[in-house]
């Protein structure tokens, strides 16, 4: 799956919003994953990467991030913290709730109705698909997933970036 690469991301990056319910307390709170179009691993002996204009690729299990774009992030979705979580068995940048508990990628984006793995065009629509502000390739150490990518863009929610004219 190219779980534990150094991958070469490139612009645009897209933050996905979505709200889940918390297993610890049931408070309905506000969750973010990051997707991009395209993705090269170095070690891969792949022409040109991963993904294209029509299938986009949602990151997962996010163990580094560029420290722009993280605190780009953390700007408006400060619960977005690395911890280790025990079912993955490493360290990782995860959705934290305001009680302190952490929502797992696993649950997020590959458990049936988890809030990146809509199952209908309604659930997809309640995702909201925002460009960041920043142009180039990126280095992430993360695993990703592609094949629903294109259903949440296609039904999801668009919001302009804020700010793509100074960088």
């Amino acid at each position: 799956m190219g779980h534990e690469n150094t991958l070469k991301v490139t612009s645009p990056l897209y933050l996905l919003r979505s709200t889940s319910d918390c297993w610890k307390c049931g408070a309905n709170q506000d969750v973010i994953a990051l997707a991009t179009r395209r993705v090269i691993e170095p070690d891969v002996d792949v022409e040109d990467g991963l993904g294209d204009e029509n299938e986009p690729v949602i990151l997962s299990n996010i163990e580094q991030i560029p420290e722009a774009i993280l605190r780009h992030i953390l700007a408006t979705h400060p619960g977005f913290e690395k911890r280790t979580s025990r079912t993955a068995g490493n360290a990782y940048y995860m959705n934290i709730c305001s009680c302190g508990a952490h929502f797992g990628d696993f649950y997020l984006h590959s458990e049936p109705s988890g809030a990146f793995f809509p199952g209908t065009e309604e659930d997809a629509s309640r995702i909201v698909v925002e460009e960041l502000p920043f142009t180039g390739v990126f280095d992430f150490r993360c695993g990703y997933g592609v094949g629903l990518g294109a259903f949440i863009f296609e039904h999801g929610r668009r919001r302009g970036s804020q700010g793509t004219a100074g960088k």
